[in-house]
């Protein structure tokens, strides 16, 4: 189960306007400064950013599983890099190259090399695709109605896959 206290919050440079919602959350610093609180009670109140973000500051650092989290988050939007671009797999590798270092079975400069490629693709893909905005006046708004909704759509898979690897299995 990871934990955090508020004290390992407050020294992670926690969000005032979030330390405070989730203080609230707890029923005041009465909680407990020191007091182990989970990740998974953070998630319900506070939000999946916030637990996310919480997660630099659970003692000891889970470096696997958060490595894994960020695995899981990319192979799932992966799909939609690879539809514009089906011969590119630089994302895919980097991926794949993080989930064996998450397991100690790749070395940091293998992990640095797939990254920079990673990060080469992805600005290309940026690029490419601000530049099609830039020329798609017509259907500019509706693109972006659409974009909120899968944004959303998304942090809402994203919290409920935290959930699931925080839940204990009995």
């Amino acid at each position: 189960m990871l934990t955090t206290t508020l004290s390992a919050l407050h020294h992670a440079n926690a969000c005032t306007a979030r330390y405070k919602v989730l203080i609230e959350g707890l029923g005041g610093l009465s909680y407990g400064m020191d007091t182990p609180i989970t990740l998974l009670h953070i998630l319900d109140l506070c939000g999946v950013d916030d637990a996310i973000w919480a997660l630099r500051a659970c003692l000891p650092l889970q470096q696997h599983f958060v490595r894994e989290l960020a695995c899981d988050y990319a192979a799932r939007v992966l799909p939609i890099f690879e539809a514009n671009y089906p011969d590119d797999h630089r994302p895919s590798k980097c991926i794949e190259v993080a989930r064996r270092y998450a397991r100690g079975e790749a070395s940091e400069a293998e992990l640095s090399v797939a990254r920079d490629a990673a990060w080469n693709a992805v600005r290309v893909a940026a690029w490419a695709a601000a530049r099609d905005a830039a020329w798609a006046d017509d259907g500019y708004a509706d693109m972006d109605t659409t974009g909120v909704t899968a944004r959303e759509a998304e942090r809402q898979w994203q919290g409920e896959h935290l959930r699931s690897l925080l839940t204990p299995t009995k």
